[in-house]
């Protein structure tokens, strides 16, 4: 996306195309077409959202941020849609095709490189302070940087589990695995059957399966055992 020459003025089209897993939330500030006077009609910049649905709270939550967003400023007024994990990547591919993108996005990282490669994403770097990037874990936004670009920001930081027999891998003098090649030699070594066997498995459904989770969940309390995520305080019992 080409930059506005005009200084001080940013078009809708140049507006951030953060698509990344995070990629969005942001909101770019001195981007309107404001003309104040008395008598005289603010003009906002339009911006639209789109976010996925995680759960049926995203869209009621997510609005009400931006209504709060909209009364907060009179510089740009932002708008929302709402779309489906298993629906959203079309969606955008077809408005991407057609012209008509959001500005903002918050999508699955794995889309990340797609839209790349069409330059279909604004770099963030000129247009977020130091200062509000420093809220941000670093890690979270090293994972959004290509070619020391910032492409993109962690809308959700999901936290990710391993766990391992340590009575096993202590039996045969292994320590906890740091990398993937460490998994993999651990199950070589405990592979000994017919008593214990190493299997390796991989997941590639949608995230809105939960499918992944609910595997390792049978796998630890059986399937005959309490099988909800949660205690009876709501926390996780994971």
């Amino acid at each position: 996306m080409k930059k506005n020459t005009q200084a001080g003025s940013v078009s809708r089209r140049q507006v951030l195309k953060a698509m990344a897993a995070g990629g969005a939330g942001l909101l770019v500030p001195g981007c309107s077409d404001r003309v104040e006077g008395p008598g005289v009609a603010v003009k906002r910049k339009p911006l639209r959202l789109v976010v996925m649905d995680y759960d049926e709270n995203m869209k009621a939550d997510t609005q009400a941020l931006i209504e709060a967003f909209n009364q907060g400023q009179k510089q740009i007024e932002a708008s929302l849609d709402v779309y489906s994990w298993p629906q959203g990547h079309d969606l955008l591919v077809t408005q991407i095709g057609g012209g008509q993108a959001p500005d903002l996005a918050n999508v699955a990282s794995l889309w990340l490189s797609e839209w790349m490669g069409i330059d279909e994403i604004r770099p963030l770097d000129d247009l977020l302070p130091s200062s509000f990037l420093a809220h941000f874990v670093a890690s979270g936004l090293d994972a959004f940087r290509t070619n020391d670009r910032l492409m993109g920001l962690p809308y959700f930081l999901d936290p990710r589990a391993m766990y391992y027999r340590k009575d096993l891998f202590d039996a045969a003098g292994l320590g906890p695995p740091t990398t993937w090649d460490d998994v993999i030699k651990a199950g070589l070594e405990l592979h000994q059957p017919p008593g214990t066997y190493g299997t390796g498995l991989t997941f590639s459904g949608k995230s809105v399966s939960l499918d992944y989770w609910w595997y390792a969940w049978f796998g630890v309390h059986g399937a005959t055992g309490n099988m909800s995520i949660w205690s009876e305080d709501g926390r996780s019992r994971l």
